[in-house]
């Protein structure tokens, strides 16, 4: 459990194998993972790599030319190395064992042991846990408050619903949680009094928006242009130094604010403080996207929601829920479909829970669904399999088809 915030610089692994067929797959699995990676193909160069790259996780292969892994090891004990390091070797597990057990006693960090021939997943499995700086955060404020512990987000996939990509995944909604020291869950909602008290919501607001875009900059580095949905919390809607550090930590990622969705409740829509209208108004004229939530079911609350400068209407879990049994909620949704459409509006489903509701949803011409029936919130590795997983795509554009 990490007790500190996490540098920006992603993890780092050394590959120390004298086999460069080898070497070039685990780092090619390796940068997949996000992580920067540097080989060692020689014992005499294990000291000034080490040196000059301080390497998180070290793959160490324990047949070199001229040398045996142990030899490796007394090395790196004699300079104190903090690394995590993984043992290789074709050879029987038994001895595998055994060389892990030498180490421990050196007193490394032997985190486990890779028989050869070297699989993907044994490299995912044995490099995933160093992959939770994309998806955890926190700091010593945050620990004094809440105890042990970090955030960690998740992303709930939205898929378009519409030519010419439909069930396309087009954006992630951002989900947030603290994680405990014994690994308990709590929702932002049980913790979020205790962050405005020890006046940390508005800190704790911009490390989610600066993790938010580190990983969406993560998909976009590997070719997946995947939007990003960030909820904010009603508590900082007044900051008005808000639209310039979103600005800022669209610019530090290399993110174009088109590509990041506001998403704030209707509760703060219409609240009618001209403070409110001039945050929604920067941030459109920044090029951020706004979605406001919405039931459709109230017109007052649409006639000034037709007058905010937003660009989404996003279907709240209840009136989606209701699809199935109640014939004014598919009025309400289908008007407020309607109407978006007519004002160049986009709309997105929210709770999208079974095949009936997504099929209405579809067929009435909202343009984004999320939810259950659609996928639960994944982890940022999860969202990468999903949006190239044709299976998971080809399927819901076979439901599709008839619309």
């Amino acid at each position: 459990m990490r007790n500190t915030l996490k540098s920006e610089s992603p993890p780092k692994l050394l590959i120390i194998d004298d086999d460069e067929m080898v070497t070039d797959f685990i780092k090619d699995v390796a940068k997949e993972m996000n992580f920067l990676v540097d080989c060692v193909n020689d014992y005499e160069s294990v000291i000034a790599t080490l040196k000059a790259f301080s390497p998180d996780t070290i793959f160490l292969d324990l047949r070199l030319s001229g040398y045996d892994g142990i030899e490796v090891l007394h090395l790196l004990a004699e300079i104190g190395c903090q690394a995590k390091i993984f043992l290789i070797s074709g050879i029987d597990r038994m001895t595998l064992n055994s060389a892990s057990e030498v180490g421990k006693q050196h007193n490394l960090n032997i985190a486990g042991v890779v028989s050869k021939p070297v699989l993907i997943e044994d490299i995912e499995q044995a490099l995933g846990n160093e992959q939770t700086y994309l998806s955890r955060f926190t700091s010593p404020d945050f620990q004094a408050v809440l105890g042990e512990g970090e955030f960690q987000l998740t992303y709930m996939p939205r898929i378009s619903t519409e030519a010419p990509s439909p069930a396309a995944l087009s954006a992630v909604e951002v989900k947030v949680h603290w994680i405990s020291a014994k690994n308990l869950e709590q929702p932002l909602a049980t913790i979020k009094p205790k962050l405005l008290e020890a006046n940390l919501l508005t800190t704790f607001s911009r490390q989610l928006i600066d993790k938010a875009l580190e990983t969406c900059k993560s998909w976009l580095d590997k070719g997946l242009y995947i939007g990003i949905v960030i909820n904010l919390e009603k508590e900082i809607t007044l900051d008005h130094t808000l639209p310039g550090h979103l600005i800022s930590a669209a610019n530090k990622w290399g993110i174009s604010p088109a590509h990041v969705t506001i998403n704030v409740s209707k509760e703060i829509a219409m609240t009618g403080n001209p403070e409110v209208l001039d945050l929604f108004t920067r941030l459109r004229i920044k090029g951020f996207n706004l979605s406001v939530e919405t039931s459709g079911a109230d017109s007052v609350e649409l006639d000034r929601l037709v007058h905010l400068p937003i660009n989404e209407f996003k279907l709240e879990p209840d009136i989606i829920a209701s699809l199935d049994y109640d014939i004014e909620a598919e009025f309400n949704v289908s008007t407020l479909v309607s109407l978006a459409n007519k004002l160049g509006l986009s709309t997105c489903a929210d709770g999208v829970y079974n095949k009936n509701s997504f099929l209405f949803i579809c067929g009435c011409g909202c343009t984004a669904a999320q939810g259950a029936y659609v996928s639960r919130p994944l982890t940022h590795s999860q969202v990468e399999k999903f949006s190239i997983d044709k299976r998971i795509s080809d399927d819901l554009q076979t439901l599709l088809l008839p619309l």
